[in-house]
């Protein structure tokens, strides 16, 4: 009895479709061992390349910080004895005086600027005559007197300090009331050299104007107070080009009823501006323009006086 012995199977593609499959089985794994070596070789070796041929970025250089040493103090050389100072050297304002020092007799010694102008040196009194209350106001403008009298003296006041002289005032506003005694104290208590009392006129006649001069009757001056009103009237009129009123042949009176004058005991005299009882007089007398020249002149006048003494 013979033995059945197995068969081998042997695989056999009898179809196209088994052969395609195959084949593309195949494919598969050749494709895949190749991505494998690709993948695990070369690309190592291709990013090792790369990096050795990369240029690499410089990292920032940091800014160098710099030290100044702090200034030092140079050791002051010891003063020369025997050495001129320098006039032009700079004095420090916040040295330290020495107390042992011993003063220069030599050096100059600060003193207090000398006035200038054509005054420098003089006192003067200026009297705004009559004080607020007085009754008489100019007819055409309505301005009390007393205020009239004041802006021409203030006026001179400036004048005169802008020449350099001391000016003492019998009153400083127009709110001030001021007795005629208090008047004849202040300037005769001052070391005023001479004193002009200024003031307006008043009188029951609108046609007369002008100006015109007072003097005293009894003053141990009265030469001196005779040269100060020829003065001060000549000048006054030429700035202005107020006529005078003259009494008899002079526009100088001497009176004996006006007690400031007469209680002065210095060179004085009264200037009477014009008449505010008329009424070309009363409106020069309030005119800002009209105010400035006569002060002007008025300030001529003393400076005249002055000179020719």
């Amino acid at each position: 009895m013979k033995k059945i012995k197995p068969r081998r199977r042997r695989l056999r593609i009898n179809s196209p479709v088994s052969f395609g499959v195959l084949c593309a089985l195949i494919l598969l794994l050749i494709g895949g061992a190749t991505f494998g070596l690709a993948a695990g070789v070369i690309s190592p070796a291709v990013q090792a390349i790369r990096e050795a041929n990369a240029t690499p970025t410089p990292e920032p250089t940091p800014t160098p910080v710099v030290v100044t040493p702090p200034p030092s103090t140079p050791t002051p050389e010891p003063a020369d004895p025997g050495a001129t100072n320098d006039p032009n050297a700079t004095v420090d304002p916040n040295a330290t005086v020495d107390p042992n020092a011993t003063p220069d007799p030599n050096a100059p010694v600060d003193q207090e600027p000398t006035p200038t102008g054509r005054l420098a040196g003089h006192v003067i009194a200026i009297d705004a005559a009559k004080s607020k209350g007085a009754k008489y106001k100019g007819v055409s403008t309505g301005t009390a007197e007393y205020k009239i009298n004041f802006a021409f003296a203030d006026a001179v006041r400036e004048l005169l300090e802008a020449e350099g002289a001391t000016v003492v005032m019998t009153r400083t506003s127009n709110s001030e009331v001021v007795e005629p005694a208090d008047r004849i104290r202040i300037v005769n208590k001052s070391e005023a050299e001479l004193a002009l009392s200024i003031m307006c006129n008043y009188i029951d006649a609108g046609s007369t104007r002008g100006a015109q001069m007072i003097v005293p009757k009894k003053n141990g001056n009265l030469s001196a107070c005779d040269a100060l009103a020829e003065a001060v009237l000549k000048a006054y009129t030429k700035a202005t080009d107020m006529p005078t009123r003259e009494v008899g042949d002079s526009a100088i009176r001497h009176l004996t009823t006006w007690p400031v004058l007469n209680g002065i005991d210095k060179p004085v005299a009264a200037l009477v501006l014009g008449h505010i009882s008329n009424k070309t007089d009363d409106k020069n007398l309030n005119d800002a323009d009209f105010i400035q020249r006569g002060a002007q002149g008025i300030v001529n006048g003393i400076i005249a006086y002055l000179e020719g003494k």
